[in-house]
């Protein structure tokens, strides 16, 4: 499991009470990661010349400490990945299947930055893939191309998303703490090849929520590799 949050806020604590229903629900044992991307340093200026902190740990380093959580998961006795369910929501869905977009998928991604570099980790063998996939309304295009229509930076179409605004939305995005070509180049949704997802994929959204477009428009293009339900 790997929880939203915005890559800014969030944590596994914030996530015990829903995480604890759902083991006993599904009567199964949940690991949930808490990635670095959290702490923060030094200062930049925005397109607006105004200060905004700089992530320690750019993005995509929460995918690469999830594929690490992931291996060592892997790795234990009686664990088959047949039975591993990978879950997240809001920034930890786009975790979940930017991990197998980059590590699962023809896509594998090699950073030059040293700060995010991982060289141990490979491509996932097909044998410890797991078969599972839920993503609960996940951020899927990080370029913002998806998102609704803007007026002076006011929605034209008014969501009743209760969690996401614009305003915190934009706010997080600031701290991803890279550029828009790279957006673009790992945001899954613009992915050609979807032979990365696994055999059973279930993403969920309402359409009241501020990423619904982009949920709804990648399982429309990927047909029947998903399951698409509206809530």
């Amino acid at each position: 499991h790997a929880h939203g949050g915005g890559y800014a806020t969030g944590s596994v604590h914030a996530y015990a009470g829903f995480l604890e229903r759902l083991a006993l629900r599904l009567n199964a044992r949940i690991l949930s990661v808490t990635t670095k991307g959290y702490e923060y340093c030094g200062m930049i200026c925005d397109n607006t010349n105004q200060l905004v902190q700089t992530p320690e740990h750019p993005y995509p380093h929460q995918v690469n400490e999830f594929a690490i959580a992931y291996e060592w998961l892997t790795q234990q006795k009686n664990v088959d990945p047949d039975n591993i369910v990978l879950m997240g929501d809001s920034a930890g869905g786009n975790i979940i299947f930017s991990f197998l977009h980059q590590y699962v998928g023809p896509f594998f991604f090699k950073q030059t930055n040293k700060m995010l570099t991982i060289t141990h980790l490979k491509i996932i063998p097909k044998a410890r893939r797991p078969r599972v996939a839920v993503g609960i309304c996940p951020q899927l295009d990080l370029t913002d191309s998806r998102l609704p229509p803007t007026c002076n930076d006011q929605l034209v179409i008014q969501f009743n998303d209760p969690v996401l605004t614009l305003d915190t939305y934009n706010g997080y995005m600031k701290f991803l703490g890279i550029n828009n070509a790279t957006k673009r180049q790992l945001s899954v949704f613009f992915a050609q090849d979807l032979s990365f997802l696994p055999e059973h994929t279930l993403v969920q959204a309402s359409d009241t929520e501020l990423l619904w477009r982009q949920n709804m428009e990648f399982a429309q293009r990927a047909e029947k590799k998903i399951t698409f339900q509206v809530r």
